[in-house]
């Protein structure tokens, strides 16, 4: 219980300066054709990363955590946050393109 507070709020606070980050850059999650193109977090920096929908082998949401997990065939798995999406509608819509 002692451990998990402050991990509670370093995780928080780390959201939200993500968020911020992105928000800044102007960030977005795209879909053109067969490709995905969203951007990521790295050493302060915000990425561009793609992938084909045609790689995605398995799609799993996460309802407590409203998180989308997406899994690739080379096995590499990447995390959608509901937080990304402006509402859940959005980002059942994001999942239904990547089960096409």
């Amino acid at each position: 219980m002692i451990i998990a507070g402050p991990y509670m709020l370093y995780s928080a606070y780390r959201k939200i300066r993500n968020a911020r980050a992105l928000s800044a850059k102007g960030s977005a999650i795209t879909v053109d054709d067969n490709q995905v193109i969203y951007p990521t977090i790295r050493k302060g920096s915000v990425e561009k990363e793609t992938f084909a929908i045609s790689e995605v082998s398995n799609l799993a949401y996460d309802e407590e955590d409203g998180i989308l997990t997406v899994t690739l065939n080379n096995g590499k798995t990447i995390k959608f946050d509901v937080d990304f999406f402006d509402s859940l509608d959005h980002l059942k819509e994001f999942a239904a393109l990547l089960q096409k």
